[in-house]
């Protein structure tokens, strides 16, 4: 059955792709395939590649020559004082300090100098550290274990949390924006930075959260863009590259001057640490390997509130719908294909849904799930080609079931190799020929021999017709009480099938010997075989009612053979001139002139088969195609 095509039911299809539709719905609503998925995500980065961060967004690093310049950590903190006062010099738009000053310095002075310096620069947002826990408010996180700066910093700036919290494994791929805090929401320090950088008070900016903290909300309109959120109160971060994508200025080269203060007019300056020694690093989609210093995180996420837009992502509900409708529409055009064709449209659809995917997220940054729509292409055409495999066994079982009575075991081997449908059962016209025997003196033996003696003889007999047919590649179409019935050249092709049929009634004749002997001397009984072989034109397939069908041979030349084998003496092979006509000059056939028979105007020549001379040894050549006609009617 592999050259068949298959197409199962509609329904088949139907309720198969409901099957996967929902499996794969499953499987995206609880994001069972969470790590895939997130693989999926971080691999779309890399293949739309670095883009140009906001030329505005400068990072102030704390680097390695910084600190073999400045001394150990932490610094004096006039030394931020003299930072503050060149960016303000610069005329900064914003400055995110990413250091958290909780405790006062030593000396007083110091941190009279930061707070003197904050007081006087351009708006200045200091990190607080609030680590995050589940909030009672649906959709939103809750704030813990507050660290602060100093209150007196905190007078002259304002304070936004840096904490953020990386997908469980441990790739960092969406930034907080915002958290509650005894039922208020309160900023983070990007958010804070975004609305400074834009003119926008932080009164404007709470005001405005407020109006937006409903329990559950999934979205937050910021400027020209809606972020969307997650139950988390989370955003995807709009990562412009990989670690070191942003300018990086070192420290203690900005403090001593190096830069003209020109160079940070209108710019959003993140302060932050840049070496490995101090921590403060993550793993990003860009570089799942290579770490990304907080500061750069930050970077990033300033960017994507200020100038790379959101991650747009498809909503719940229609990701939930693409892969219910991908596994039902694909489950359909599987079943209408060969396996072949069925993997070839796997892969079209496929790569085009990957292109079309990839093409929305790097020209409107819109990301659409790749697993589980891909798992619904996927698993649909395994579905569709397991089920095809087990219809295929089914055919092959039920085709065995069919033919193994009848033909040998090789023939239906080929039947199962070639398909069912080259057989073209259900009625065609082929020539063929038929073979017909019955044994002479079965009612004698039948009353010498009691009812199990009988039954036994007779499946002996049978046994040896059932072998000799099947050695010569004929097809037994049925047992009659005693008779029985066989076919040459059905179902499949084959050469030379008269000169099979002849040789077929003389291996029984021969082998029957040994049967006769046994029969002679259990019961006195003689016991022959008579045979007829007639070749022509029959009906040949599947014939009967839809509830009882038999595959046999109807037709005048079955009758025929028939009339033969009922005119042959006992012991006698009886053929008719079409088949002398086909063997002529192989086998040694003497003419016995002409018989009557039923149903025919005229007389039909018959011939005999000289049993004392050995017979030619049939040619075995591969089988021709054979032109079929329809039945008719």
């Amino acid at each position: 059955m592999s050259q068949k095509t298959r197409r199962f039911p509609l329904v088949v299809s139907l309720v198969m792709g409901v099957i996967v539709g929902l499996i794969a719905v499953v499987l995206s609503y609880f994001n069972l395939a969470g790590n895939l998925e997130r693989s999926l995500f971080d691999l779309r980065f890399s293949l739309r590649g670095t883009q140009e961060p906001a030329h505005e967004i400068l990072i102030v690093g704390i680097t390695p020559d910084c600190l073999a310049k400045l001394g150990r950590w932490p610094w004096d903190r006039d030394v931020h004082a003299r930072l503050l006062d060149v960016l303000t010099a610069g005329n900064a738009a914003v400055v995110g300090m990413d250091i958290i000053f909780a405790e006062p310095s030593r000396e007083a002075g110091m941190d009279e100098a930061l707070i003197s310096a904050t007081a006087r620069a351009v708006p200045v947002v200091y990190a607080a550290d609030i680590p995050p826990m589940k909030s009672g408010i649906p959709g939103f996180l809750t704030a813990r274990n507050i660290t602060l700066p100093l209150p007196e910093l905190m007078e002259v700036a304002e304070t936004g949390f840096v904490n953020v919290t990386p997908d469980i494994d441990g790739i960092l791929r969406r930034s907080i924006l915002w958290m509650e805090l005894e039922g208020k929401p309160i900023a983070s320090f990007d958010l804070l930075l975004w609305a400074l950088a834009k003119g926008i008070s932080t009164a404007e900016l709470y005001d405005h959260l407020d109006r937006q903290f409903i329990p559950g909300q999934s979205a937050l309109p910021l400027g020209n863009y809606i972020f969307p959120l997650d139950m988390g109160g989370r955003t995807p971060i709009n990562y412009s590259g990989g670690p070191q994508n942003f300018p990086v200025l070192p420290y203690h080269l900005v403090v001593e001057g190096a830069y003209p203060p020109s160079f940070f007019e209108g710019a959003v300056i993140l302060v932050g640490y840049f070496a490995e020694g101090l921590g403060d690093y993550y793993f990003t989609p860009f570089a799942r390997d290579t770490p990304m210093y907080g500061v750069e995180c930050h970077a990033n996420t300033v960017n994507t509130l200020l100038h790379s837009g959101p991650i747009r992502e498809l909503p719940v509900a229609a990701t939930l719908a693409l892969v219910f409708l991908l596994a039902l529409a694909s489950m359909l055009l599987y079943q209408a294909l060969r396996p072949l064709w069925g993997f070839a449209s796997l892969l079209v659809l496929a790569v085009a849904f990957y292109l079309i995917t990839l093409s929305l997220f790097n020209n409107s940054s819109f990301y659409v799930e790749t697993f589980y729509p891909m798992f619904s292409l996927g698993v649909s055409y395994i579905s569709a080609l397991a089920y095809n495999f087990i219809a295929e066994q089914r055919d092959r079982q039920r085709v065995t079931r069919i033919f193994g009575r009848y033909v040998a075991p090789q023939v239906v081997d080929e039947i199962l190799s070639v398909g069912e449908e080259n057989l073209k059962l259900g009625g065609i016209k082929r020539r063929i020929t038929i073979l017909f025997i019955d044994i002479r003196g079965f009612t004698p033996l039948s009353e010498k021999l009691t009812p199990e003696g009988v039954v036994a003889v007779l499946n002996e007999y049978f046994d040896i017709v059932t072998k000799c047919i099947f050695e010569n590649k004929g097809t037994i179409d049925k047992f009659i009480g005693d008779a029985a019935m066989a076919l040459f050249n059905a179902p499949l092709p084959l050469e030379d099938h008269a000169l099979w049929a002849v040789r077929a009634g003389k291996a029984i004749t021969e082998e029957g010997a040994a049967l006769q002997k046994k029969v002679l001397e259990m019961s006195g009984v003689t016991l022959h075989f008579g045979i007829g072989i007639n070749t022509g034109d029959a009906v040949v397939g599947n014939i009967g009612s839809v509830n009882r069908m038999d595959y046999t041979a109807i037709g005048d030349a079955v009758n025929l053979a028939a009339r033969l084998e009922s005119n042959a003496k006992p012991g006698q092979v009886l053929v008719s001139e079409s088949v002398y006509e086909e063997v002529a000059g192989r086998l040694p056939l003497e003419p016995m002139g002409e018989i009557p028979v039923k149903g025919k105007s005229k007389p039909v020549k018959i011939f005999q088969l000289i049993r004392e001379e050995a017979l030619a040894e049939p040619v075995v050549k591969p089988a021709e195609k054979t032109v079929e006609e329809p039945k008719a009617g």
